[in-house]
């Protein structure tokens, strides 16, 4: 009896884990565009997109110009962000930095991973966001 509840509970895990594992982005899920504003967005040439090539790299959008571009990185449930902008392209009024750049890190812990909308909680030095990326179909 003993043995049967044994099995049946390692059997009960490990069902939960490869469903837990299913559920984790791997690289070629994030390859396409992703918009930040909802489906309906895709179609808007100045929605706010992030753009994620087969090779790690990826390019943001927003109001139709390019604001960061930088390589990605996966985890075991967090994508890792390497961002490359200059603070005069995120705010206008600090038009004292234009042409100059820096790079910051941004950690997203995957928070809900479905076939067309991934949810990160996602940590920018000391704030903390929540993005929500929908795929947008392929142009």
């Amino acid at each position: 009896m003993f043995g049967r509840i044994l099995i049946a509970s390692l059997v009960s895990l490990l069902l939960a884990g490869a469903a837990w594992a299913a559920d984790r982005v791997k690289p070629d899920y994030l390859v396409g565009t992703w918009s930040l504003e909802g489906t309906a967005a895709c179609e808007s040439p100045v929605a706010e997109k992030i753009v994620f090539d087969k090779d790690q790299g990826f390019r943001s959008y927003r109001g139709g110009r390019l604001e960061s571009a930088g390589f990605w990185h996966l985890g075991d449930d967090y994508v890792e962000f390497h961002v490359v902008s200059s603070a005069a392209i995120l705010n206008p009024e600090l038009d004292e930095y234009v042409g100059y750049y820096s790079m910051v890190s941004i950690d997203g812990l995957e928070t809900k991973v479905e076939k067309n909308r991934l949810e990160l909680t996602v940590r920018v030095g000391d704030n903390m966001d929540h993005w929500v990326l929908d795929r947008c179909p392929k142009q």
